[in-house]
């Protein structure tokens, strides 16, 4: 599921919307016809995020900055919810790739052996997410369909996590 939010951009006036936290981006959508089709459906990649800010006037104003210079502005009206379900889906993915590196390094351990010694901090990172209780309320959150559909999620599942911890466990043992 898309989560979407009630908001407005901030672009040649303040134009009413939605915006959608996605398994990729934000996504913002508007029925006003008077800007342009790139705005009307704008899409922002996570990628290319420097760093979202906010400030509060009468309403909380996000504004996302983006890697090429570019900012948008949002009144987002429920700040809370939308950090909340931005940051469970940023640590998904961020978890998700260090799932992903550590799999893809124990694939060959005995040539990725340097390799796999230094990403140790970040397996250990991943273990700590999956021994905590925000690993619980994100399975929780997926098994109820409140995450997005093009998100992707193998870190959620008990056994891909377990799995690749024990194979590191061998895996190490094994290289001393």
């Amino acid at each position: 599921m898309n989560m979407p939010f009630a908001c407005s951009i901030i672009y040649g006036g303040i134009l009413g919307g939605w915006i959608y936290i996605g398994g990729d981006g934000l996504n913002y959508r508007t029925g006003k016809v008077t800007v342009s089709e790139n705005i009307r459906n704008l899409k922002i990649p996570y990628d290319d995020i420097k760093e979202i800010t906010w400030k509060t006037v009468l309403f909380p104003v996000a504004t996302v900055s983006l890697k090429n210079n570019e900012d948008y502005r949002f009144l987002i009206f429920n700040k809370k919810r939308f950090e909340k379900n931005r940051l469970r889906v940023m640590r998904i993915r961020e978890m998700e790739d260090i799932l992903n590196r550590a799999k893809d390094l124990l694939k060959d351990p005995q040539t990725n052996s340097e390799a796999l010694k230094d990403f140790q901090p970040r397996i250990k990172a991943l273990e700590e997410y999956y021994m905590s209780s925000l690993w619980k309320e994100d399975f929780a959150a997926d098994e109820a369909g409140k995450l997005p559909k093009d998100l992707k999620r193998g870190v959620l599942s008990e056994d891909g996590v377990y799995d690749m911890l024990s194979l590191n466990k061998e895996t190490m043992e094994s290289l001393g």
